[in-house]
């Protein structure tokens, strides 16, 4: 297993993360909006 495997995993998971919140805060700015 290359070493470079867990630290594209890390990466990927921290941009998904990151779209979770990004996407969650879209959803709650459109609910304050109605």
């Amino acid at each position: 297993m290359p070493s470079g495997v867990p630290a594209q995993v890390a990466v990927s998971y921290s941009d998904v993360k990151s779209n979770i919140v990004l996407f969650g805060r879209i959803i709650y700015a459109i609910l304050c909006i109605d």
